[in-house]
Parts: structure tokens; sequence; C-alpha cells
């Protein structure tokens, strides 16, 4: 059976490996949650560890960042900010991505990057396998096509 063009399977695996490969980094279990805060706001996360203190954001993408993409990255990097502030003491923040790249457009001296440092926010970059990293460039390039005006 052929995927729906805006299938993001692959993806959402790749981000799953991501934070295996934080976890095993840190040396700590990591994996997906949902935090409330006493204000009654509910975020979800790629990785998540109450007792270690950790916050993550996966991120398959390959290639540079778009604008729109630079936006979620924004978002999510705020949120990571406003969740260690709103649930209070220490926490380990990341922004984990498979593709290199990524980290040297966001480590330039763009505002964003400068705001991701100053929040205390740490960039990882985890290579994929080559099968998945295949898979999602595949989905990518779906995608586009799915997401092209017509």
């Amino acid at each position: 059976m052929q995927k729906h063009a805006s299938d993001s399977s692959e993806q959402q695996a790749a981000e799953a490996h991501i934070i295996a490969a934080l976890a095993a980094e840190l040396g700590v279990p990591i994996g997906p949650g949902s935090v409330t805060t006493a204000a009654g706001a509910r975020m979800n996360l790629d990785g998540y560890s109450a007792e270690h203190r950790v916050l993550a954001e996966a991120y398959s993408r390959h290639g540079r960042l778009k604008p729109a993409q630079l936006h979620k990255v924004a978002s999510d990097a705020l949120k990571l900010a406003f969740l260690a502030q709103a649930v209070g003491g220490n926490w380990r923040m990341f922004l984990c991505f498979a593709d290199q790249t990524i980290c040297s457009q966001l480590l330039s001296k763009s505002w964003l990057g400068h705001a991701i440092r100053n929040l205390g926010i740490e960039l990882r970059a985890y290579p994929l396998p080559f099968p998945m990293r295949q898979a999602v460039l595949a989905a990518q390039e779906r995608q586009v096509m799915v997401n092209s005006p017509t």
C-alpha cells in the first residue's frame, strides 16, 4: 500500500531514534512526554525525563531550514524555555537534529541562534543510520510535492 503524500511516519521514527541517541549520550532514560503547568498549559515533548530534569524536541529534517521551519524551531525553543521556567528548578533543554547542517545554521550569527544559546538550550546533531536517512529524504521529497502550489 502506497503512503499518503503527507504521511510523516518516517520522520516520527527518526525523531524517536534521535531522542534515543540523546538518552544514550546522557546515560538517562528519556522518552516522549506531556507536562501540564500549574496554570493548566499542557505541552507535549519528544523527549522528557522528570527524574533527570531533561526537556527535548527532535527534528529529522535534512538540509537548511526554510522560514516556516525556523519558526517551528523558534516556537519549540520558546516552549522549552517557558516550560522549564513554569515548572521551576534546573532543567537541561535540548533541540536535537538529524543533520549537522541545521545546527550550523542555528549557530550562525542569527538572532534565533543567539536567543537559543542565551536561553540555555543545547543543540545536538545525531546522524541517522543510512536506511532511515534515505527514508526521511524520500518523505521530504514526497511532502514537498503535496505542499507545492498548483
